[in-house]
């Protein structure tokens, strides 16, 4: 295989996996746990990728000892915004079919999610 047809190869299956992303910022005082990202922790940010209408993931905010969860940040992108639940759960399984959640999923857009702990 030529190199320019390896290269043609590559960029295709990079757009078929592109997709929307969450970044998941933890800043101090506790981490994020996810049923199918891992656990993301305190001064990091984990990125998950948004690849289909299958996507289906709970988040729960996890505070150190001493601390506790406040809510979820708000804001233009963030998920979950002021809820106060612990448990944020992001689904777009009901979506299938749907053009304009399905081009959303397709885009390289980023959201955001981000627990508030205080001590």
């Amino acid at each position: 295989m030529s190199p320019l047809v390896k290269v043609l190869v590559i960029l295709f299956v990079t757009a078929l996996v592109a997709g929307c992303k969450i970044a998941v910022i933890v800043v101090e005082g506790g981490k994020v746990q996810s049923n199918g990202s891992d656990v993301c922790v305190e001064g990091t940010i984990c990125i998950v990728e948004v690849n289909s209408t299958s996507f289906s993931e709970s988040f729960t905010a996890v505070p150190n000892p001493g601390q506790h969860f406040v809510k979820w940040n708000s804001g233009w992108g963030f998920f979950c915004g002021d809820s106060t639940d612990p448990t944020c759960t992001l689904s777009a399984v009901d979506f299938d079919g749907n053009e304009g959640i399905e081009a959303l999923i397709a885009s390289d857009q980023t959201f955001y999610l981000m627990p508030i702990f205080e001590p």
